[in-house]
């Protein structure tokens, strides 16, 4: 899962990172050798563009080096992943955004849909559901902040998404499909309780 979701961001972010100055190294080439060849650069179009591009393994590998340098250095990247960790964590602990009246309505909108949901489910089939959240110990006792099926469960639909998004030259930032999906997935685990989740529905908002 890790893997497939470091190929994910390597495809979208070596096109943004990389592809733009490609073209415009492509479209100089071009202009040269139209210069070259004694033809004026005024009547040069870029046809040649249309083409497939094939790209240089060594940019391509530059370009990857300093991806990696970046995310291994960057402060940055450091917090993005603690403030998606402690947002999406299961347990209680101490919240990094504030209050907002906006996240309060939106925390009493669901438990009023939440109370009318439960005057329409039998009490059987509430019962049966709640069985299938019962937190294993072993998050208790190793102080980890997700269990490893919502580990799995982030890392195989973000790289879906962002795979599937790049495949249809979708603009999009990993990052942030990668943090939502975080986030879909602690709300449906129910990692988010009643108190919890004014704060962290405007870390959401927020970020």
């Amino acid at each position: 899962g890790t893997m497939a979701l470091a190929l994910a961001f390597a495809s979208n972010d070596l096109v943004n990172f990389i592809g733009v100055p490609l073209a415009g190294l492509d479209a100089f080439k071009n202009a040269s050798a139209t210069l070259a060849s004694g033809s004026s650069i005024d009547t040069l179009y870029m046809d040649a563009l249309n083409g497939p591009v094939k790209a240089d393994i060594r940019m391509l590998l530059a370009a990857g080096i300093v991806m990696v340098l970046a995310l291994w250095f960057s402060k940055k990247a450091k917090t993005v992943t603690e403030t998606e960790v402690n947002l999406a964590r299961q347990g209680s602990g101490l919240e990094r955004f504030s209050s907002t009246p906006l996240s309060r309505s939106i925390v009493r909108w669901g438990v009023d849909t939440n109370r009318f949901l439960n005057k329409l489910t039998p009490s059987s089939f509430r019962e049966k559901l709640n069985n299938r959240f019962v937190i294993p110990e072993q998050i208790e006792e190793q102080g980890v902040s997700f269990d490893l099926i919502r580990a799995s469960v982030n890392l195989t639909i973000a790289a879906l998404l962002i795979s599937l998004g790049t495949s249809l030259k979708l603009p999009l930032s990993t990052t942030y499909v990668t943090f939502m999906v975080a986030m879909g997935t602690s709300l449906a685990d129910r990692a988010w309780g009643r108190e919890s989740a004014v704060y962290r529905i405007t870390g959401v908002l927020t970020v």
